[in-house]
């Protein structure tokens, strides 16, 4: 059953909350189960960034997932 276009936000002002741990687990997932997915990454630390990256450069990037990286969310481009 699909409910169509789902948005959740995982957020805290304190760092090293696990907010970026669970928005990977998240994405993973859903794009394990044939869901797209798009990670707007505004945190400063830019884990979910380099946890792109990495699994990239390791050949384990699934193409469900994408990444947009900036630090003014009002500036994303798609």
């Amino acid at each position: 059953m699909d409910y169509g276009i789902r948005v959740v936000l995982v957020m805290n002002r304190k760092g090293g909350s696990g907010a970026s741990t669970l928005c990977r687990a998240l994405a993973s997932a859903a794009a394990a189960r044939g869901k797209t997915v798009t990670i707007f990454d505004t945190d400063a630390s830019t884990s979910c960034l380099r946890w792109m990256r990495a699994g990239k450069a390791a050949g384990n990037r699934s193409s469900l997932v994408e990444m947009i990286h900036t630090l003014d969310a009002h500036r994303a481009e798609l």
